[in-house]
C-alpha cells in the first residue's frame, strides 16, 4: 500500500498504536515500522503527526502521551493570573468569533501572550489594550472553547 491510500486520520492511528506498543526514542524508528506495513510516510510528516497527537519525549528519551513541560506552565500561569485575587477578568462573547477579556492595567501582554500560547491551535491572535485583551478566533466554535475553559470547573484545554 502506498502513502497515497493512507489518509491522515489512519496514518495517526498507525502511528498512535505504533508509540502507545513499543518504546520509540527516534522517528525513523516509526519510519521503518511504517514501512514495514507498506506505507511510505516522510521524517517532516511524522513530526506533525506525534506533535499533533501530543506526545513529547518522556526523561528516559522515548516517545510518553502528554503536554509539554513548557504548555503546562502557560496552562498554569494562565490560570494563577486568571483567578488571582489582585486581577479582575470580565469577558464575553462578541461578533460571534472575538472574545474580550477586561483585566486590570499593567497584565494585558502577559494574559495576551498567554493566551496565544495556550490556545494557539483555535485562535487566530490576542490584541492586548489599555484594561482589554482581545482574542481572534476563525469560528464561533473556537471562540467557545476559549470562553467555555474559563466557564468550566476543570480547567484543562482539549483540541
Amino acid at each position: 500500500m502506498s502513502s497515497d491510500n493512507l489518509d491522515k486520520k489512519e496514518r495517526r492511528k498507525l502511528i498512535k498504536e505504533i508509540l502507545d506498543s513499543t518504546k520509540i526514542f527516534e522517528h525513523s524508528t516509526i519510519k521503518s515500522k511504517l514501512k514495514e506495513l507498506g506505507h511510505e510516510v516522510s521524517q517532516p510528516t511524522i513530526s506533525r503527526d506525534i506533535k499533533h497527537l501530543e506526545y513529547i519525549k518522556g526523561s528516559e528519551g522515548y516517545y510518553v502521551k502528554g503536554k509539554s513541560e513548557f504548555l503546562q506552565k502557560q496552562e498554569e500561569l494562565l490560570d494563577t493570573i486568571f483567578y488571582s485575587k489582585d486581577v479582575d477578568i470580565f469577558f464575553n462573547i462578541i461578533n460571534e468569533e472575538t472574545v474580550t477579556f477586561k483585566i486590570c492595567k499593567g497584565y494585558e501582554a502577559t494574559l495576551a501572550n498567554l493566551l496565544y500560547e495556550v490556545f494557539k491551535e483555535v485562535i487566530i491572535g490576542t490584541i492586548p489594550g489599555i484594561g482589554t485583551v482581545l482574542v481572534l478566533t476563525e469560528s464561533k466554535e473556537n471562540a467557545q472553547k476559549v470562553y467555555d475553559y474559563f466557564e468550566s470547573d476543570e480547567l484543562e484545554i482539549s483540541s
